[in-house]
């Protein structure tokens, strides 16, 4: 007899969580919903990589401070989420980090020269 396969359904959309400006604390909530209402949700990273600067842990939650960029960058990454029947779904996020540094101007206001 053929059953259906049960799949923990993911409430975040796939694709792009967002742009997010270095050296700027950051978090964003992955969200899924088990298969059954009692059962919780892990979260885990299952291929690619994060930001520098950037985590996430088990409950979905993605936070940190980014690193330094020089110029806009990408990074893509899978997460798994798994209730606790086992039941699990993957789904594929990037997210952008952008920014350079800024130059500190120390000079004091005023007239630089005079003639």
């Amino acid at each position: 007899m053929w059953q259906a396969i049960r799949q923990v359904v993911w409430i975040t959309t796939a694709g792009s969580i967002g742009n997010y400006p270095a050296l700027f604390s950051m978090s964003f909530q992955l969200e899924a919903e088990p298969v059954l209402p009692a059962t919780t949700i892990t979260y885990t990273l299952l291929s690619g990589s994060l930001p520098p600067g950037i985590t996430i842990d088990s409950t979905g939650l993605i936070t940190g401070t980014p690193s330094l960029v020089t110029q806009l960058t990408t990074s893509s990454f899978a997460v798994r989420a798994t209730d606790d029947l086992g039941n699990i779904r993957d789904r594929t996020f990037s997210m952008q980090i952008s920014g350079s540094a800024i130059p500190a101007f120390i000079t004091p206001p005023g007239l630089i020269s005079s003639i």
